[in-house]
């Protein structure tokens, strides 16, 4: 898949699950960046916080970003989340 793929489809997915949200919310904690050259990875945990039949849903997702720099700015590349399993929330509603 290449970029082009990855700029039309990848917003769109994220458009979609924005809309069909009623909330959500996110605090990213356990922020690690690297940078190797041209590429960055960003690994973190999500503290996410959504609205789901009415009930508020608290988990925690571990995710990993790439970017890559290309002529003198970064892209997003590749974006993978896994759920933590166990996961104690933070107090994140206000």
């Amino acid at each position: 898949m290449g970029l082009i793929y990855w700029l039309v489809t990848i917003p769109e997915s994220w458009i979609t699950i924005f809309r069909n949200t009623e909330m959500i919310k996110f605090i990213i904690t356990n922020t690690t960046v690297r940078v190797f050259d041209n590429i960055a990875v960003i690994v973190c945990l999500e503290n996410i916080e959504t609205l789901l039949n009415g009930e508020i849903v608290r988990l925690g997702v571990i995710a990993t970003n790439i970017f890559e720099q290309m002529e003198n700015q970064w892209l997003f590349i590749h974006h993978h989340g896994s759920s933590v399993s166990n996961y104690i929330p933070t107090n994140i509603s206000s």
